[in-house]
C-alpha cells in the first residue's frame, strides 16, 4: 500500500527550513568578501574608489552561485523529493539534511573567521579534543553559539509547523495548488536570477562559498598537484632540482665562521606565538636586557621568516633545515605509516652523532599530540623533559583565560627547573650538550584582547609575557655564567611564528600571507666569535637557523641535504624563499627576484607585489597578474612542494642510511668535531 504523501501546503512549509541554511550561507559568503578584501577587489576593478560605493546590486552578484544552488536548485529538490514522501520521512530528510548543514557552515565560518580558510573535519576535530589546543575555551563565545541555536531552532520551528500543516484538511487542490507552485518557482527564479544581472569582472570571489566550505569539511577540496617529473629520482638529485629551482647556494661550502665555535655547546630559546612586531630584538630598548644581552655578540636577523604559521612545522623547519609539509598529513605523520624510526637530519642528529646530549624541554605531555613524541624522537632528541606532574587536560579543561595562562606559567616554571638541573650536571660532567627550551607562556591568544584591540595594544600585553620569559633566559645565563661556560654557549632565540588568528590578533585578515604572522625574532649568539652585534639585512628563513649553527661549529656530517644556508652569506638575498600554510590559512607563497607570490586556495586566486621589505599583500594584488604569471606561480608551489615531499622520504631509516653513507663534502672536513 503507498504511503501517503504530503500535502502540497505542508511540503511547501517544510522546505522552508532550508530557509537558516541559505541565511547561514549568505552570512558566511559576506564574512568571507568582508575579511578577505573581496568588495574591495570588485570596487578596484569596477574602477570604485571605495568598497563602501558598492551598488547592492553589484555586491548581490558576488552572491549568485550561492543564490542559483542555495536559493533555488536545492529548494526545489528537496520540494520534489518531500512532495512524496511521508510527512514523517519529509521532516527527517530536511531536518537531517539543514542541521549538518548548518553545523558545518557554521563551523567553516568560525575557522575562516579565525585564519582565514576552511579546514577539513579532520583538521578541527584534533582542534577541538587534542591536549593543548584549547579551541573550545580560546575560540568560541556565547554570542555566536546563541545565534546558531538560534538558526537551529528556526529550522524545527519550520519542521514542527509543516507537522501542523499535515493535520489540516488537504485543500491546495486545482488551480490554487498549482498557483502556489508557479507562485514560488517563480519567486525563487526571480531571486537567483537578479543576482545574474550586474556584469561583474571575472574574479576568484565569484566562486561559491557554499560548495567550497561543504568540500573542505569532508576532506574533498583539491591540494596543489604533485608533479610525476620527479618520481624515481635520489634524494641528491632532487636537491639539485631545488638548488635550480630557488638559485640556493648550495650544498654550502665552508663559510668566513666555519668552526669558529668548534666545541662549543648549544641551547635553543624557542618562544611561541613571537612575532617580530612585537618582540623586536634588532635594537637595544631596555626592555628585554637578557635578550639584549646576548644580541650584543649575535647575528640578528633583521628579516627572519618561519616557514609555517604552527608551531610543529615551524619547529620541524629550525631543526632540520626543511620546508615542513604543506598538506593536511605533515611529514613524521605519513611516514611513520612506512616505518616507527625515522630519521631527519638537522642540527640535533648532527650534534647528536657528533657525541653531544641532546634533549628537548617542553612543559606539556606529548605523547598524544600532534606526534610530537615521534617528531622530536626523528630529530634526533634523544630526550624529552616533561614536568613529572604534567597534566594533559589541564589546557583543556573549562576554566578562565587568565587560569590556563597561570597553568602555562607554572609548568614552564617547572620545566625551566628541569633544564637547570640538567645543565649543572651536563657542564660539571664535561660533556657537551644540544638542549632546546620551549616554554608555552607566550601562546596567544594574549590578555586583554579585545575586538577593539589595536595591534600596538595587543603588543603591549606580549612585551609584558616577553618581559618574564626574558627573566627566564637571565636565570640561564646567570648559570651558565656560574659554571664558567657562557662564553662557550651558542644561544639562539627565535619565535616559531607569529598571529595566526584574529582572536590572537583582531584586525588580522586570514587567507593571507604577511609579516604579522612569518617574520619572527632571531638571535645567534656566538661569544667568542663576534665582538659585537651582526645584522642581517636580506631575508633569512627557518631553514637556515641548522645550517647556521653547524657551520660555527665546523660540523658536515650528514648535511648534504640542507635546504637552509647560513645567515650571513649574502647570496641568499637571491634565493626563492618559500611560505606555506595551505592547511591553516589557505595560502602559500613565495619571494622571488624583489616580488612576493601568493596562491589562495578556496578561491583558486593568485597574487604578486613588489617586496618592500614586509610581507603583505593589498586586496588588489589578487587581481593583477596575468594567465601566464598565475601558471607559473602554481607551477612553481608545485615543483617546490614535490620537490620536498621527495627529499623528506629520505627520512626512512633505509633511505637515510643510503643518503648519507658517502663522504662529507669536499674540503668540509677540517675542524670537524
Amino acid at each position: 500500500m503507498r504511503t501517503q504523501s504530503s500535502s502540497s501546503g505542508a511540503a511547501l512549509v517544510r522546505v522552508l527550513a532550508w530557509l537558516p541554511v541559505g541565511a547561514l550561507t549568505y552570512h558566511l559568503k559576506d564574512t568571507v568578501l568582508l575579511r578577505s578584501g573581496g568588495y574591495d577587489l570588485v570596487a578596484q576593478l569596477l574602477h570604485i574608489e571605495r568598497s563602501a560605493d558598492l551598488s547592492v546590486w553589484y555586491k548581490l552578484a558576488l552572491f549568485r552561485k550561492e543564490a542559483l544552488l542555495v536559493g533555488l536548485l536545492l529548494p526545489l529538490s528537496l520540494f520534489a523529493l518531500v512532495r512524496w514522501m511521508s510527512p514523517r520521512h519529509g521532516r527527517v530528510l530536511v531536518g537531517t539534511l539543514g542541521t549538518v548543514a548548518l553545523v558545518i557552515l557554521y563551523l567553516e565560518l568560525k575557522t575562516f573567521w579565525e585564519v582565514g580558510t576552511f579546514l577539513p573535519f579532520s583538521i578541527l576535530s584534533g582542534g577541538i579534543w587534542q591536549a593543548g589546543r584549547q579551541y573550545g575555551n580560546d575560540y568560541m563565545n556565547i554570542g555566536s553559539l546563541v545565534k546558531f541555536c538560534i538558526l537551529i531552532g528556526a529550522t524545527f520551528l519550520f519542521l514542527w509547523a509543516s507537522a501542523r500543516f499535515d493535520r489540516i484538511d488537504r485543500r491546495w487542490e486545482g488551480r490554487p495548488r498549482r498557483a502556489v507552485y508557479l507562485a514560488s518557482v517563480g519567486l525563487l527564479v526571480g531571486l537567483a536570477g537578479v543576482t545574474w544581472l550586474p556584469q561583474v569582472p571575472p574574479n576568484p570571489y565569484l566562486s561559491n562559498v557554499f560548495v567550497s566550505s561543504m568540500n573542505s569539511f569532508l576532506g574533498l577540496s583539491s591540494e596543489a598537484a604533485t608533479t610525476r617529473e620527479y618520481e624515481g629520482r635520489s634524494p641528491r638529485q632532487l636537491l639539485d632540482q631545488y638548488r635550480d629551482l630557488t638559485r640556493s647556494p648550495l650544498p654550502n661550502a665552508k663559510s668566513a665562521y666555519w668552526a669558529q665555535a668548534a666545541g662549543f655547546d648549544v641551547l635553543f630559546f624557542v618562544l611561541e606565538t613571537a612575532p617580530a612586531e612585537c618582540l623586536d630584538l634588532t635594537a637595544s630598548t631596555g626592555k628585554f636586557p637578557n635578550f639584549e644581552h646576548l644580541r650584543e655578540h649575535a647575528f640578528v636577523g633583521v628579516r627572519h621568516f618561519s616557514t609555517y604559521p604552527y608551531t610543529v612545522r615551524a619547529v620541524f623547519s629550525i631543526y632540520s633545515s626543511w620546508y615542513p609539509s604543506h598538506s593536511t598529513h605533515d611529514f613524521i605523520e605519513a611516514l611513520t605509516e612506512v616505518s616507527r624510526d625515522l630519521k631527519a637530519p638537522g642540527v640535533i642528529r648532527s650534534l647528536a652523532d657528533q657525541g653531544y646530549s641532546t634533549a628537548v624541554f617542553v612543559p606539556e605531555v606529548t605523547e598524544n599530540f600532534d606526534n610530537d613524541y615521534a617528531r622530536f624522537k626523528a630529530l634526533g632528541f634523544q630526550r624529552q623533559v616533561v614536568p613529572k606532574d604534567a597534566d594533559p587536560l589541564a589546557e583543556t579543561s573549562p576554566v578562565a583565560g587568565d587560569q590556563r595562562r597561570s597553568w602555562r606559567r607554572t609548568k614552564d616554571l617547572q620545566v625551566l627547573g628541569l633544564l637547570e638541573s640538567d645543565l649543572r650536571r651536563t657542564i660539571r660532567s664535561g660533556h657537551r650538550y644540544a638542549y632546546a627550551f620551549h616554554p608555552q607562556y607566550s601562546h596567544g591568544p594574549w590578555p586583554n584582547t579585545s575586538v577593539h584591540s589595536t595591534l600596538d595594544a595587543i603588543c603591549q600585553e606580549g612585551r609584558a609575557i616577553f618581559q618574564e620569559e626574558d627573566r627566564w633566559m637571565g636565570r640561564i645565563l646567570q648559570l651558565l655564567e656560574g659554571e664558567g661556560a657562557l662564553d662557550r654557549t651558542l644561544v639562539v632565540v627565535t619565535g616559531d611564528h607569529g598571529f595566526r588568528t584574529s582572536t590572537e590578533y583582531p584586525e588580522f585578515l586570514g587567507g593571507t600571507l604577511n609579516d604579522v604572522s612569518y617574520r619572527v625574532p632571531l638571535l645567534i649568539s656566538a661569544p667568542g666569535v663576534l665582538s659585537s652585534a651582526v645584522p642581517i639585512q636580506w631575508m633569512t628563513s627557518h631553514i637556515d637557523i641548522a645550517p647556521s649553527v653547524l657551520d660555527l661549529l665546523g660540523v658536515s656530517r650528514e648535511r648534504d641535504l640542507e635546504l637552509g644556508s647560513p645567515i650571513w652569506n649574502p647570496q641568499l638575498g637571491g634565493r626563492t624563499t618559500f611560505f606555506y600554510a595551505q592547511e591553516y590559512l589557505g595560502t602559500d607563497g613565495f619571494y622571488s627576484n624583489g616580488n612576493i607570490y601568493m596562491l589562495k586556495y578556496i578561491f583558486g586566486g593568485v597574487a604578486a607585489a613588489k617586496w618592500t621589505g614586509k610581507l603583505e599583500f593589498a586586496p588588489s594584488d589578487l587581481g593583477k597578474p596575468d594567465r601566464a604569471l598565475a601558471d607559473t606561480i602554481r607551477a612553481t608551489l608545485v615543483r617546490a612542494t614535490s620537490i620536498q615531499a621527495g627529499i623528506a622520504r629520505a627520512m626512512i631509516p633505509s633511505s637515510f642510511d643510503s643518503a648519507f653513507s658517502t663522504a662529507p663534502r669536499a674540503g668540509s672536513q677540517k675542524g670537524e668535531n
